[in-house]
This record gives C-alpha cells, sequence and structure tokens, in this order.
C-alpha cells in the first residue's frame, strides 16, 4: 500500500502546478462547480442528442445497403435514393450473368402495400420485399431458417423490429396484405426508418403469383471467389446499357447518405440544435470562470505581483475549462444514454452511444469551453495588480 502510495504521490506532484492550482480552485467551491457541470451538462445532453438522433436517421435511410449480402448492386439509373422505387427490366441481371465472373445475379422486389392485421383490425401501410427464398440477398436472419419459411407455400416472415402501430403479429398468425391473406411463418430483423414504420418479406414465387411480369428494384450480384470487385464493377458498367448502374453495396449506402442529407433538411436542424447546445455550454463554462476570477481577484493580483506569468493564469483558466467540459461529458453521456433508450424505444431506430459520437460532440466541447476560459483569463490579465484590489 505505501508503494501505491508513493507512487500516487510522485504522479500528482509531477503534475504541473497550473493545472494542481486549477483542480484546487475548482474544489474550493465544489456547490458551485456542480451546479456549473449541470449546467454544461445540459448543453452536452443536447449535442448528444441532436447528434445522436440525426446519425440514427442517416443509418435508418440507409440500412438495406448495409444487409446487402454480395460483392455489387444493380439498380435503375434513374433511382436517385434506396427509397425510390424505379424498377429495371429482368433480363439485365440475365445479362450480368453473361460476365464470366459473376456467380449469381439475385433480383429483389419491392413496393408499398396495405397490411391487415386481423385480430387488431388495424391497417397500416408496410413495405414488401421479395427475392428468391434460396437466395438470401439481404442479412435478415438465419438463411437456412429463412429459406425454410419462404419456400412455404402463401408464407411471409414479419419484421420483429417493426413499430408497434401494426398489433400483435406472431408465427402461424394470419395476415392481409392487399386483401390477400399471408401466414406469417416467421420473425426477421430489419427495422424502420422515416419513410417506412415495418416490412414484411415473401418468396419471389409468391411476389410472381400476385404480380406476373414484376420487375425488381434491385438487384444483388455476387462473384466468383477471387475476384477483383473493382474491376467486375468497371466490366458490368460497360457490358449493361444505360438504364441500370452498378456499384458497391458501400457506395450505395455513402450515396444515400448523401442524397438524405441534401433532401431534406434534417443535417440544418440538427445542426442548428447542436450549435444551440455549444453556445449554451460556452455561456456557462464563461460564467462559472468569470465568477471565480472575479471572487479571487486579489487572489490572482497577489500572484502576479510575485511574478506569475500570464501565461501560467491562461493555462490555469484553460485547464479549469477542460476540466469542467470533461466532467460535464460524463454526465452528459449518461444522461444520453438514457435519452437513447427513450428515442430507441419511441421511434424504432436504434441509437447507440458510440466512439464516433462522443468524439463528434468532445471535441467541439472541449474546444468551446477552453475559448471560454481564455476569454474570462483576460480579466486578471489586462489591468494592473493594483486594480484587482
Amino acid at each position: 500500500m505505501s508503494l501505491l502510495a508513493h507512487k500516487l504521490r510522485s504522479f500528482i506532484e509531477s503534475l504541473p502546478a497550473s493545472f494542481l492550482l486549477g483542480v484546487r480552485l475548482a474544489a474550493s467551491d465544489s456547490m458551485a462547480f456542480g451546479a456549473a457541470v449541470t449546467g454544461l451538462a445540459v448543453g452536452v445532453l443536447v449535442m448528444f442528442v441532436e447528434i445522436g438522433f440525426l446519425i440514427a436517421i442517416l443509418q435508418a435511410q440507409a440500412r438495406i445497403a448495409t444487409l446487402v449480402r454480395g460483392d455489387l448492386i444493380i439498380i435503375s439509373a434513374a433511382q436517385t435514393s434506396l427509397h425510390d422505387w424505379q424498377r429495371f427490366d429482368r433480363v439485365r441481371l440475365a445479362q450480368a450473368l453473361g460476365y464470366k465472373q459473376v456467380e449469381q445475379a439475385i433480383p429483389i422486389y419491392e413496393s408499398g402495400m396495405l397490411l391487415r392485421n386481423p385480430p387488431a383490425r388495424s391497417v397500416h401501410r408496410v413495405i414488401a420485399f421479395a427475392f428468391p427464398a434460396d437466395a438470401m440477398p439481404l442479412d435478415i436472419g438465419n438463411p437456412t431458417k429463412v429459406k425454410e419459411a419462404l419456400q412455404k407455400p402463401n408464407a411471409i416472415l414479419f419484421d420483429r423490429l417493426s413499430r408497434p402501430l401494426f398489433g400483435q403479429i406472431s408465427p402461424g398468425h394470419e395476415i392481409k396484405l392487399n386483401n390477400q391473406t399471408y401466414d406469417v411463418a416467421g420473425l426477421v430483423d430489419f427495422g424502420p426508418d422515416m419513410i417506412m414504420d415495418g416490412a414484411v418479406f415473401m418468396s419471389e414465387g409468391t411476389w410472381l403469383s400476385t404480380e406476373p411480369g414484376a420487375r425488381p428494384i434491385m438487384g444483388v450480384i455476387r462473384l466468383k471467389p477471387g475476384t477483383n470487385i473493382t474491376l467486375a464493377e468497371h466490366k458490368l458498367r460497360a457490358l449493361l446499357p444505360g438504364d441500370v448502374t452498378v456499384m458497391t453495396p458501400h457506395d450505395a449506402y455513402v450515396r444515400e447518405i448523401d442524397f438524405t442529407l441534401r433532401a431534406a433538411p434534417i443535417g440544418f436542424i440538427f445542426g442548428l440544435g447542436a450549435a444551440a447546445g455549444l453556445v449554451i455550454g460556452a455561456i456557462i463554462c464563461y460564467q462559472t470562470l468569470y465568477n471565480q476570477i472575479f471572487d479571487c481577484a486579489k487572489e490572482y493580483a497577489t500572484l502576479r505581483v510575485m511574478g506569475f506569468s500570464n501565461s501560467f493564469f491562461r493555462r490555469v483558466m484553460i485547464e479549469q475549462g477542460v476540466l469542467l467540459a470533461l466532467a460535464s461529458l460524463v454526465v452528459g453521456a449518461i444522461g444520453a444514454v438514457a435519452a437513447y433508450w427513450l428515442l430507441d424505444d419511441a421511434t424504432g431506430m436504434p441509437i447507440t452511444l458510440g466512439m464516433d459520437i462522443l468524439f463528434v460532440v468532445g471535441i467541439p466541447t472541449v474546444g468551446v469551453a477552453a475559448f471560454a476560459a481564455d476569454m474570462a483569463c483576460r480579466h486578471i490579465l489586462t489591468p494592473e495588480p493594483t486594480e484587482l484590489y
């Protein structure tokens, strides 16, 4: 224990004198420091909620691209986003198979349908997907179980992550899609977004039985092992007519996020909310440190007379600002976890406090706190020491 105490004391003694002074000043009025942390944490919480919800929306809008089980996708050249159901002729998939490195070209169909849940007597719009039962182009569950379920006649799979407005839907139930009855053969994981509240999945055969000649909205391309994906992408673009385009799932994901930010003002709205939280934090940090300077003006004047430099005082204030920001980030992050849980439950879009959100919120918070501290510090650096008495 004595060795640990010795090492701890050595570590504390190695810390800069300005930092130790800043910690003691903060601890000298724990009530004021706690109130400042709480106030700044409110601004931090606002930023966490705004940024986290924005990221959740963007990821939900581009979710289908992250679930693709393939190397490339084919979509209509007229399609501006993954939610723009521009269809293309299925013959394009057959043409893609003409490239010797293509192993599979799997169609995906998509459309909006009215789902009627007889027990709940409710009718709501749901998004329906279809694909060959044995191909599994989307990662929505166990491939073997999905294949077995979709091979049953008149069977569909319901998205268990759908919003609760559809009522209780479980395997063994019957539902109606566009006034046709289907058996719920199982549950899968997909999730809602800004446009759709829920989803159902069926086999290509079931889809075509109600809509003969239907055209797909996407084709998933699986290449032979060892194939250069970039080269195959260029080859397929040259091989296929100009009414379709070829891209990787990652490129589709990035394009969808870019489209969402450009098509809807959500980036500006959520960015404005985050900026408001940052301004709140800066004002609270500045006011807290200014009050401390005002209360300890004589002590600071004495230190200046003793020969402590302006840079020393600036370090003291900035380190206090950073300490205040870090404490507020911890409190704000705890509040954000609770807020994310409530938002997830209300919207069905999972929001998690990842390192990306921590960096996006943390770096500006620390930077603004340091800037506010530097501004507050000027009140003891500008006047002569005698003027502070």
